[in-house]
């Protein structure tokens, strides 16, 4: 229960200071708007805090109008290009994981998704129990992968990571390959 209460705290804190975040980008907005340096109040998201920063004290003012609409709309591009591309049907962080199957010849072989590029996994569901995951360092980071994991190959093992209790804690089997 502290645990929880604890985690609730820093979600706050966390979502306050996101908030304040957010009302000062749209006031800078606001002052960038006012001057033509942009166009819409959600331009100003497509900037880095500190060059939003250089906008508000002057350092990016009303002389660098082109170069800042200019990478607006770069910006603009790369996050249209970013939201149309085809994603992989498993992330990790920002890797497709990827699908090693099992030898006919073999078929007591665990399925094994791997999270080094060699082949894309077209379908989940084509991924059969058992599963391992392959990463190359484990963390918490693969904490998600716990309820669905039979197990984790690691080429480095890290022993004092609060993942290698919780595998444990699961049954979770790791193998180390170095």
């Amino acid at each position: 229960a502290a645990l929880h209460a604890l985690q609730s705290r820093a979600l706050h804190a966390f979502s306050y200071i996101q908030a304040g975040t957010r009302t000062w980008a749209l006031a800078a907005a606001k002052e960038a708007m006012s001057d033509g340096r942009l166009t819409s109040p959600e331009e100003v998201f497509y900037f880095e805090l500190e060059e939003i920063k250089q906008m508000m004290t002057g350092e990016w003012n009303v002389s660098s109008t082109a170069e800042i609409q200019a990478t607006t709309a770069e910006r603009k591009a790369q996050y249209q290009a970013w939201g149309d591309a085809a994603t992989s049907p498993l992330l990790v962080g920002n890797a497709a994981a990827m699908s090693v199957h099992t030898r006919s010849s073999t078929p007591d072989m665990p399925s094994v998704i791997s999270l080094n590029p060699t082949r894309t996994v077209s379908a989940p569901e084509i991924i059969e129990p058992p599963r391992f995951i392959h990463v190359e360092q484990l963390s918490t980071g693969d904490a998600i992968f716990l309820q669905v994991a039979n197990g984790f190959i690691v080429d480095t093992e890290t022993a004092l990571d609060p993942i290698m209790v919780a595998a444990q804690h699961y049954g979770r089997q790791i193998f180390n390959t170095s």
